[in-house]
Order: structure tokens, then sequence, then C-alpha cells
């Protein structure tokens, strides 16, 4: 297993408010994603199962129309097809964690 310096990799804009470092293994995707405060991802939905894990602030979740806020240390685990969007509540860095896709 390669071992990987996330300071190393290039932050990219993926949206307005929302950046990240996005790396890969064999069978997952990886993202230390930063949200800036009222920075919201649309509503969506994908093939695979997501999960999301806050290091830092506090965000709220909209999955399958229900809202849910959480902090620092909590878990969010989006299974494939769920419709779902996130605003930022605070700065925000997170840990995302994608079945791997191509």
């Amino acid at each position: 297993m390669p071992i990987i310096d996330a300071n190393k990799i290039t932050i990219r804009n993926y949206l307005p408010g929302i950046s990240g470092s996005f790396f890969k293994s064999k069978n997952n995707s990886f993202s230390f994603t930063h949200f800036k405060k009222m920075a919201t991802s649309p509503n969506h939905q994908h093939s695979f199962e997501q999960v999301i894990i806050i290091l830092k602030g506090e965000m709220e979740f909209l999955l399958e129309n229900k809202k849910h806020t959480m902090s620092k240390g909590g878990v969010m685990i989006v299974p494939s097809n769920i419709y779902h969007q996130c605003t930022a509540l605070t700065d925000c860095l997170l840990i995302e964690v994608f079945q791997h896709y191509e």
C-alpha cells in the first residue's frame, strides 16, 4: 500500500467555496475537503456510496429531504443513488470517502 503525503497534493476548487485534495487507492477515492461558511453543494445523487467525516466545523446535511446538523466527529454515510446536499454553517474540513468509480 503506498504512503501518501496529503500535504503535497494540489488543492483543487470543486465548486464556489468548496476545495480539496483528492487521491485514490485501488478500491476507493478520498478527499480532504474544505467548505467555506455558507458554501453549499448541489442536491445530487451518484451510483456509489459516500462517507463524510467532519474533522472541523458544523454542517447541515439534507439526506432524502431530511435535515441533519452535524459537527466535529460526525459521520454521514450516504448510500448510492440517494439525493443529498450539504451546507457549511461554519468553515469546515471533511474527509470524504467514495467507493471506487471511474
